[in-house]
């Protein structure tokens, strides 16, 4: 199981950029033999997937495809989604560790635009700092949050609660699962449509997923469309819960794990 090949993520990831022959040479070895011995393979995305087809010949009947789930430990119920209100500004939450590769200044230049269009905008940073100082009426900056620390955890899921959109213009992702965790507060999400993310966000029904070379105005604008359409609004909130009650969550991915453990048990 894996959410990615080495042959998609190198020259995707800087990590896993401009490396010398011998080091691609034996991943590449390394991903083949796992991907030849495997009964079966289990990745999140069509991406991934693909790659291990057309990159490693992996047969296309021993492939299972279905995402991830989210990573917290408190899921609010249905009637704490069903209860949110809109207040007068639209609340964006983008949480990343990678300030450059989650595409953070597309973010806040998202925000400047929408405060041009008229529409009062905030947005909370989590888990990195610009490399830049700035200071921003409308913009929170929380470097780091430990979820393993009770009220930081509980800080975290209050940001998923009371934001009202998420927003992450990623410029590489293999899946994120911090997807699911914005799918579990009913956010729609604004992203890229890049790497595994099109398997997490269903473009015009739990989320809008732009371009490489979107800017932070066509966020904007999309944002603020959505924002002027209530209804619209509070049917992809309810898609979007949906869709993590569904397939977004580690139950769901347990029960296909466990296909596919039956298969291979057979098969043996």
């Amino acid at each position: 199981m894996s959410d990615t090949t080495f042959a998609a993520i190198n020259g995707y990831y800087a990590d896993f950029s401009n490396l010398i022959y011998f080091s691609r040479f034996e991943a590449n070895l390394i991903e083949h033999l796992a991907i030849k011995k495997a009964s079966y393979l289990i990745y999140p995305s069509k991406w991934a997937s693909e790659s291990a087809i057309n990159d490693y010949q992996a047969a296309p009947e021993k492939i299972f495809t279905f995402p991830m789930g989210a990573n917290i430990d408190y899921i609010p119920d249905d009637e704490q989604i069903a209860v949110k209100q809109r207040i007068d500004k639209i609340r964006l939450l983008f949480v990343g560790v990678d300030w450059d590769r989650k595409g953070g200044q597309i973010a806040v230049d998202a925000v400047q635009f929408l405060e041009q269009m008229g529409i009062p905008a905030s947005l909370t940073i989590v888990g990195c700092q610009p490399p830049f100082d700035f200071i921003h009426p409308n913009v929170t900056v929380i470097p780091f949050l430990n979820r393993n620390v009770l009220a930081e955890r509980q800080q975290l899921f209050d940001l998923y609660l009371n934001s009202d959109i998420f927003i992450l213009p990623t410029r590489a992702e293999c899946m994120g699962i911090v997807f699911c965790e914005a799918a579990a507060f009913g956010l729609p999400c604004f992203a890229s449509s890049t790497g595994g993310i099109p398997a997490v966000i269903e473009h015009g029904k739990t989320g809008y997923l732009f371009s490489l070379d979107a800017e932070g105005f066509d966020y904007a604008e999309e944002i603020a469309k959505l924002w002027q359409d209530p209804t619209k609004f509070f049917e992809m909130v309810k898609a979007s819960r949906e869709k993590f009650k569904n397939q977004l969550n580690w139950d769901a991915w347990g029960k296909e794990a466990a296909n596919v453990l039956d298969c291979a048990a057979i098969k043996v």
